[in-house]
């Protein structure tokens, strides 16, 4: 889907809709998105995902909801572009 959907919305929006079923390649779509965009209807739907990721890792199901390499991508572009503060440590506390 990232190589033929390329409109920042629509990402966004099948992201959101698919982090509902904690599907794990939403990650890759958010990283995709913060790319392009980051405005404060995305940030808020990144940031809930996130959250409702680390409430989940913490029953040692990391895996299942984020890969290593996603975590690590999520986390530098979340600094790079100086943002989610709040959400960055807990992704770095995983």
């Amino acid at each position: 889907m990232l190589e033929t959907q390329k409109h920042p919305k629509v990402l966004q929006a099948v992201a959101s809709f698919f982090w509902i079923y904690e599907e794990a390649f939403v990650w890759d779509i958010f990283i995709k998105v913060l790319e392009k965009k980051r405005d404060k209807l995305t940030l808020s739907h990144i940031k809930i995902a996130i959250r409702q990721c680390y409430s989940s890792s913490q029953n040692n199901q990391i895996k299942k909801y984020i890969s290593e390499q996603q975590r690590e991508e999520l986390i530098a572009i979340l600094k790079e572009k100086n943002i989610l503060q709040k959400e960055i440590s807990l992704l770095e506390n995983m």
